[in-house]
């Protein structure tokens, strides 16, 4: 949680507007960089954070487009990408004490997240 805490705090102080977190033990699926190209093709222009790879909760996600999903309860930070308000958001959420992979989870309620259909990291 520390790592996830310093370099969003970084952010912060540097005024970086967009960032992209991994878990030092993400891997990219085989085909990861093809459907890269095309989940940021067709993530709605709305998004707050996206995440790259995780763990759906409960109900789970909502088809938004070929290859993305709106999610409703991801939990897990194997990476993501933030960007403007958001980043504040999630300094403060992992704030709490909480572990990182949950800490976040409240950002499904306070900000528009899509998810890559299927993963395109694992860990």
């Amino acid at each position: 949680m520390q790592s996830h805490r310093h370099i969003l705090e970084r952010c912060l102080i540097e005024g970086v507007d967009q960032v992209a977190v991994f878990e030092d033990d993400a891997s990219w699926t085989p085909d990861a960089w093809t459907s890269l190209a095309a989940f940021l093709a067709a993530v709605p222009k709305d998004w707050d954070a996206l995440m790259l790879g995780g763990q759906h909760m409960g109900r789970g996600p909502l088809k938004a487009a070929k290859g993305v999903s709106r999610t409703t309860n991801c939990q897990r930070t194997h990476a993501y990408v933030l960007r403007g308000a958001t980043i504040t958001h999630a300094h403060r959420l992992l704030q709490l004490g909480v572990h990182a992979a949950v800490a976040l989870s409240p950002l499904n309620r306070g900000a528009t997240m899509y998810a890559a259909d299927p993963w395109l990291i694992t860990t």
